[in-house]
């Protein structure tokens, strides 16, 4: 048993060692495509929101809010909707930007932004949106925990 542990915890240690000696290009961006392929990402933001609003509304109306899981949840989808808002003007605004306010691609990625107005200001902080998604996510899991240990499930 100690063995096979010790096993494990070699091959980990040498993979983990292996996958940060030897990075690579992350390339975690992708682009539109153009105004369809936009077009078609703002309508999937708008069918998100609207999920997230109907799930709302059935959560309150249903009185599930009063239960300590579902009250987490409600909060994740108030939360991701209020990202969705965000994300979908971001999205648009980004369009409209001068190329000249990013400088220094390295990668085809924008290494620094200037902002020159109060909208470009606007937009930086939207791009933020990690400051959304972090808390709905743990709001949803929270609420996804409390509900399985009501239940008896492991949480």
């Amino acid at each position: 048993m100690i063995r096979n542990l010790d096993r494990k915890i070699s091959f980990c240690s040498f993979s983990l060692l292996l996958f940060l000696g030897l990075p690579g290009l992350a390339e975690a961006t992708q682009g539109h495509g153009g105004w369809e392929g936009l077009a078609s990402h703002l309508f999937a933001h708008i069918i998100f929101f609207s999920a997230l609003v109907y799930l709302c509304v059935r959560i309150f109306q249903g009185r599930r809010a009063l239960h300590p899981g579902w009250k987490w949840i409600f909060f994740s989808s108030l939360i991701f909707a209020a990202w969705n808002v965000q994300t979908f003007f971001v999205h648009i605004y980004r369009e409209y930007l001068a190329p000249h306010a990013f400088r220094g691609l390295k990668h085809h990625l924008a290494v620094n932004f200037h902002v020159q107005s109060f909208p470009d200001l606007l937009y930086y902080f939207g791009r933020l949106d990690h400051l959304l998604l972090l808390p709905a996510l743990l709001c949803l899991f929270y609420g996804i925990r409390l509900l399985l240990h009501e239940e008896g499930g492991q949480p």
